[in-house]
């Protein structure tokens, strides 16, 4: 039996300082279409449409993934690794993963999230994936809290 991986979520706001390095670069959303249905946690990529998976701080061990033209709430616009070592702290993994997707973010919607209607969260390792699976992830994901959307927010500038 495959062991359960869980992944925090935590709902994000705006406002601090960018981050130098660049981010891998995202899949097209509007030229592909990931399969539909239920991806483990460890298996979300950039570019990927998503049936939100709820807000507020909780783990996920799955998430629904769409393709990017049928109505999805978020979208992974950024994803990066921490640096190995012992487990830093939840407020300072939640620090590092709100400093880096806030400097992504206008880079990959067009505007700041301090000056955009849209907002983002995170994927990010809680002290047990980070011990037990080794796991660095931080994935960066856009939403609309207006609705749904049918296309990518990519260079929405909204």
């Amino acid at each position: 039996m495959r062991p359960r991986m869980p992944l925090a979520i935590l709902v994000l706001t705006a406002g601090l300082v960018a981050c130098s390095e660049t981010p891998e670069a995202a899949k097209d959303p509007a030229t592909s279409a990931p399969s539909a249905g239920a991806r483990g946690a460890f298996s979300i990529q950039l570019g990927d449409c998503l049936k939100e998976p709820g807000g507020g701080e909780k783990e996920a061990e799955e998430v629904a993934s769409v393709p990017c033209n049928q109505p999805h709430e978020a979208e992974v616009y950024a994803r990066f690794d921490l640096p190995d070592g012992p487990f830093p702290g939840g407020a300072a993994v939640t620090a590092a993963a709100d400093e880096r997707c806030t400097a992504e973010f206008a880079t990959y919607v067009g505007k700041p999230v301090s000056e955009s209607t849209l907002e983002f969260y995170t994927f990010q390792p809680t002290e047990s994936t980070w011990n037990a699976q080794s796991d660095r992830e931080v994935l960066c994901v856009v939403s609309d809290p207006a609705g749904p959307s049918t296309r990518s927010l990519k260079g929405a500038a909204r």
